[in-house]
C-alpha cells in the first residue's frame, strides 16, 4: 500500500477514535405524558442497560457464534466430526457474509464506487432497487474484539471497549487515538469499519429514545384502557348476575 494511502487508513482510524466520546449522549424526550421524571429515568436506565447487555454479548449472534453452531443441538445433529466442521465453517460464512453484505452487492468497495461515481450508482439503482443498495451495517457486533465495554466518564455517555480507553483517575478519560499506530493495513480497515459502525450504531439509539418512549407510553396507555375496559364488562357481567339471581329468588318466594 502507498505511503499516502496507509496515511489516510491512520488518519481515518484516528477520527473514528476521537468519536468514541460522548457517541452515547442520548436525546431526552420532551413529553412526559403524564408520567413522572422519576418514572422516564427508571425506564431510561433498564432500556439502556438492556441494549448495553446486547452491544456486549456480540448482538444477533452471540459473543461466541462457533460454540453456539458447535451446541448438541446443531453440530452435534451430525454423527461425523466433518460433518460437523462443514456446518460450522458454513455459518461462520453466513455471519461473516451477514456482517459485511450491501443486499443485492457484497463487498465495502462496491458501496464506494456507488457513493463517489454518479453514472455507477445509477447503473447499480437501475439494476438492484435502492434499497438494496444500503449496506447491513453490523460491523459493530464485533465492539468486543477490542476489550469489553464500559461506560465513561460523568453520566455514562461515552460507550467504548476499555482496549480503547485510556483512564485517568476518577472520571476522567481518553479514548487512545495512536491504537492503531503499529496495526498492519488489514487490521486497521478492520479496526476502521468496526468502530465507525459502532459509533452511528450507538447514535442511532441515543436519538431513537424520544421515539421509543412514546411507543411505551402508548403501548402502557392502551394496555390500561384496555383492562379498565375488561374490568367494566366483568363488574356488568356480575352486576347482572346478581339481578338475576335477586329476581328468580323473589319470584320463587
Amino acid at each position: 500500500m502507498k505511503a499516502a494511502n496507509k496515511a489516510k487508513l491512520y488518519a481515518r482510524a484516528e477520527s473514528a477514535l476521537q468519536n468514541l466520546y460522548h457517541n452515547a449522549t442520548p436525546n431526552y424526550p420532551r413529553d412526559f405524558y403524564g408520567r413522572t421524571e422519576d418514572y422516564f429515568q427508571s425506564w431510561f436506565e433498564g432500556l439502556a442497560q438492556f441494549e448495553i447487555e446486547y452491544l456486549a454479548n456480540g448482538g444477533a449472534y452471540g459473543g461466541n457464534y462457533r460454540a453456539t453452531l458447535a451446541a448438541p443441538c446443531n453440530a452435534g445433529k451430525y454423527h461425523s466430526e466433518a460433518a460437523k466442521r462443514r456446518y460450522i465453517a458454513h455459518g461462520l460464512r453466513t455471519q461473516a457474509a451477514e456482517r459485511t453484505d450491501c443486499g443485492a452487492l457484497t463487498g465495502w468497495r462496491a458501496m464506494e464506487l456507488a457513493a463517489g461515481n454518479t453514472a455507477l450508482k445509477r447503473k447499480l439503482a437501475k439494476t438492484y432497487g435502492k434499497a438494496s443498495l444500503s449496506r447491513n451495517d453490523s460491523f459493530w457486533e464485533c465492539i468486543t474484539d477490542y476489550g469489553k465495554l464500559y461506560q465513561w466518564g460523568r453520566g455514562g455517555r461515552t460507550l467504548a471497549p476499555n482496549d480503547l480507553i485510556t483512564q485517568h483517575g476518577g472520571s476522567s478519560f481518553s479514548a487512545k487515538e495512536d491504537y492503531a499506530a503499529d496495526m498492519a493495513p488489514a487490521a486497521l480497515v478492520d479496526l476502521i469499519r468496526i468502530i465507525e459502525s459502532f459509533n452511528r450504531h450507538v447514535g442511532a439509539w441515543c436519538a431513537s429514545v424520544p421515539e421509543q418512549w412514546r411507543e411505551h407510553c402508548a403501548s402502557e396507555d392502551a394496555e390500561e384502557k384496555a383492562a379498565k375496559q375488561r374490568t367494566t364488562i366483568r363488574k356488568a357481567k356480575e352486576t347482572r348476575e346478581r339481578n338475576y339471581w335477586a329476581a328468580r329468588d323473589t319470584v320463587t318466594a
